[in-house]
């Protein structure tokens, strides 16, 4: 389970770097919006 947890935390990371560099975000904006892009919670409140 710890695996688990920590290769989503990675997956995630690495989405919220992408997204510092592509929309010149900060980490915790890029974290979030990767975070609920990819859970498919969907709030609309960031776009790309």
């Amino acid at each position: 389970a710890f695996a688990a947890v920590f290769l989503l935390f990675i997956y995630l990371s690495c989405g919220a770097a992408i997204f510092m560099l592509w929309e010149d975000w900060d980490f915790f904006n890029g974290f979030y919006f990767w975070f609920v892009t990819m859970t498919t919670i969907g709030f609309g409140d960031l776009v790309p």
